[in-house]
Formats: C-alpha cells, sequence, structure tokens
C-alpha cells in the first residue's frame, strides 16, 4: 500500500486566455469597484412629488440694442 503522494505526476494547471487579458483584468476590476462603492455612499437628493410648485411668468427681456454710427 502506498501512502505518499507522488507529486512529479500531478499535471501543471492549465493557464487559460492572454497574458495580457489577465494582467489587465485586475486593475480593471479594481477601478470598477472603486468606482462603484464611491458612487454608493452619497445618497440622492429627496423630491417631492406630491408638492409641485407653481408656475410663475419671468421677467420681459431687455430690448434689444440699436448701434448707431458716429459721423
Amino acid at each position: 500500500m502506498i501512502t505518499h503522494v507522488r507529486r512529479s505526476m500531478r499535471p501543471a494547471p492549465a493557464k487559460v486566455g492572454f497574458p495580457y487579458f489577465r494582467k489587465s483584468v485586475f486593475p480593471l476590476v479594481l477601478l470598477s469597484a472603486t468606482a462603484l462603492a464611491g458612487c454608493a455612499t452619497k445618497k440622492p437628493p429627496q423630491i417631492s412629488y406630491d408638492d409641485p410648485q407653481p408656475a410663475v411668468l419671468a421677467a420681459d427681456p431687455p430690448a434689444p440694442v440699436q448701434v448707431v454710427e458716429l459721423p
């Protein structure tokens, strides 16, 4: 009966994907998690839909300026 494990017979784990893709995923995930955490800390303002503000008339715009040449 063999009680020890022969480590030399274990297959090497396969590397899946491209090396550049594997190297660029970690910073991308870290940046995404940081952005999500930053946006999740600020709560949106409370907007009341039950109390509408009445419409008001705006003041008349000023009269257009007329340019006159001096002789």
